[in-house]
């Protein structure tokens, strides 16, 4: 993109990478901003366990958006992240109970009828 470093005709010289740069990160900002004040994230030491809590919230920063732009609805983030968690539980718990009870039909000498 940037075959030749050119700078700017200031007094501070600025390579214009680092102007491009500055100019479009305002959308990660935002981003950065929305998810810090809704968040999954807890102190952790493992920089797995942190990467995946930040993708968690960039995931439901990202279904509320779409969820926002595809339904025409206006609904408070907060709203939907409380339904969101109420339906992935939901589902945890009804697919759970489901392999539970398959695991119990699998058991050698477990008789339905019994």
């Amino acid at each position: 993109m940037h075959s030749m470093i050119q700078t700017q005709d200031t007094t501070k010289k600025k390579p214009n990478t680092i102007t491009l740069y500055n100019t479009t990160k305002c959308g990660v900002d935002v981003m950065d901003r929305m998810v810090r004040e809704y968040t999954v994230r807890a102190g952790t030491r493992h920089w797995p366990v942190a990467v995946f809590y930040n993708m968690i919230d960039m995931a439901a920063l990202n279904s509320h958006v779409l969820y926002q732009l595809c339904t025409g609805r206006q609904e408070r983030r907060v709203d939907f992240l409380l339904e969101l968690a109420r339906e992935l539980a939901q589902t945890h718990v009804g697919s759970a109970s489901f392999l539970q009870t398959q695991v119990l039909y699998q058991r050698p000498g477990f008789c339905a009828g019994s």
